[in-house]
């Protein structure tokens, strides 16, 4: 073998071995921006927070322009995926807060909630795993427990793990 090289198994060889160039891992994921108000309804999971911006989409996870809503695990890639959410306001909150990710429009995983909160200049983030099939959607959903429209940064994203 030669510097940068890997002994990797090949039944091809005569020994079951050759020296090969590792191969290189790409990453595979999607990352989503919201930068505009959104209004809530207390004690009510707002659906359809809206991503019209992608900080990047390495396989057609998402469209601006249909059911921006939904990330979608492409054709190939179904397996586990960390899926990441961040809500963050200049507007207090004085309550609680749930940040789910629903898959398929049903079935809802917590990712992130604070109770009690009285805060501005609030953050709330959380990340889990989910093993997803291709064909399957994702959305990232809010409860507030007090009705507001308010000024976020938000950001929704799942990166593969593998198979």
């Amino acid at each position: 073998g030669t510097n940068g090289h890997t002994l990797v198994a090949d039944s091809s060889t005569a020994t079951g071995l050759k020296w090969a160039a590792p191969s290189t891992a790409s990453y595979v994921g999607v990352l989503l921006t919201k930068t505009a108000s959104q209004s809530y309804t207390a004690n009510t999971e707002t659906a359809a927070i809206t991503y019209t911006t992608e900080s990047w989409d390495t396989n057609s996870f998402h469209d601006n322009s249909t059911n921006t809503s939904r990330i979608t695990i492409p054709s190939g890639y179904g397996g586990k995926y960390l899926i990441y959410t961040l809500f963050a306001t200049e507007d207090g909150i004085n309550s609680y807060m749930y940040s789910n990710a629903v898959v398929n429009g049903g079935t809802g995983y917590r990712i992130a909630q604070v109770l009690n909160l009285a805060s501005n200049n609030f953050t709330l983030q959380g990340m889990r795993i989910l093993n997803l099939s291709a064909g399957d959607y994702i959305e990232h959903k809010l409860q507030i427990g007090d009705t507001r429209t308010t000024n976020t940064t938000t950001h929704f994203g799942a990166t593969f793990l593998g198979a």
